[in-house]
C-alpha cells in the first residue's frame, strides 16, 4: 500500500472543498515538450464533448447504452503554494435533441513535470514528464491502491479519431494484461497538443472460471465493462 505524498493529500484536501461547494521511469527516445498542459489544456471555459459506447456485464447480462459527455473547466483554485486546481464537470445526454445532465465533478492539476486528475474521489497520475517513447510511472503513485504501470507507447505521433486527424499525440498504455481466462484488462489513453483527451478505451472483463459449467477458458463474461470514449468537438465557452 502507498501512502500519499503532501502533494497527494493537499490534492484530496483541495476536493473535499469543492465538493463541500458544489515511479520510477525507464526514458528512452526522449521527446521534450514545454510542459504537461500542452496535452491537457488548463483554461476556464475549454471543454470537450465525446460519443461513448459503454456495455456493462452483471451476472454474465449485458446492458448496453451509448451516450454524449461533455467535459468543460468551470473554475480553479489556488491551493496558496504557487500552484491551481481546475475543477472540471461532467454532463451527459442521449442524444444531440436533448439537455445536458450534470453527473459529476472532476479536478485536475499540474506542474512543471506531471499531470494528476481526481476522477471520483481517486487521484490518478496521468501522465509524466518529459515524454517519450518506453517511458513509464506509477498511475496510482498518489492513491492508496496497488502499483499500476502506465506506458507511453508513442509520443509526438499523428493519430485520426473519428475522422479527425491530430498531429501531435500521446499514446498511454495503463494496462495490457492479455488475460483471456480470468481476467483481461486493457486501458488505454491517447492525448493530442492543445486538445486534451481524444480518445479513451477500456476492456475489464471477469470470465467465468468454473468447471462445473466447461465455461472456462471460453471467454464467457460474468462481469466487467467494456467502454469507448470518443472526441467528436472541442473549444472555449
Amino acid at each position: 500500500m502507498h501512502i500519499l505524498t503532501r502533494r497527494g493529500l493537499s490534492f484530496v484536501a483541495m476536493m473535499a472543498t469543492i465538493f463541500a461547494l458544489s515511479c520510477d521511469s525507464e526514458n528512452n527516445n526522449v521527446v521534450v515538450a514545454d510542459k504537461p498542459t500542452d496535452y491537457f489544456p488548463l483554461r476556464k471555459g475549454v471543454y470537450q464533448i465525446y460519443d461513448v459506447h459503454e456495455v456493462v456485464y452483471t451476472l454474465g447480462v449485458a446492458a448496453e447504452k451509448t451516450y454524449q459527455l461533455k467535459t468543460v473547466l468551470v473554475d480553479s483554485i489556488d491551493q496558496e503554494d504557487g500552484s491551481y486546481a481546475y475543477v472540471q464537470y461532467h454532463y451527459n445526454r442521449p442524444t444531440n435533441d436533448k439537455d445536458w445532465v450534470y453527473v459529476s465533478t472532476w479536478a485536475i492539476e499540474a506542474d512543471d513535470l506531471e499531470l494528476i486528475a481526481n476522477e471520483a474521489n481517486t487521484v490518478y497520475l496521468k501522465y509524466r514528464f518529459p515524454p517519450g517513447q518506453g517511458y513509464r510511472w506509477n498511475g496510482n503513485l498518489y492513491n492508496s491502491m496497488d502499483e499500476d504501470e502506465y506506458v507511453l507507447e508513442e509520443a509526438k505521433i499523428s493519430q485520426t479519431v473519428a475522422g479527425v486527424n491530430y498531429h501531435d499525440c500521446l499514446i498511454i498504455n495503463q494496462h495490457d494484461s492479455q488475460d483471456f481466462v480470468v481476467f483481461l484488462d486493457q486501458r488505454k489513453e491517447i492525448y493530442a497538443r492543445n486538445v486534451g483527451l481524444v480518445s479513451k478505451d477500456v476492456r475489464q472483463l471477469h470470465y467465468c472460471t468454473t468447471t462445473e459449467s466447461g465455461c472456462l477458458g471460453q471467454q464467457v463474461v460474468d462481469e466487467g465493462v467494456e467502454y469507448t470514449q470518443t472526441l467528436t468537438m472541442h473549444g472555449q465557452e
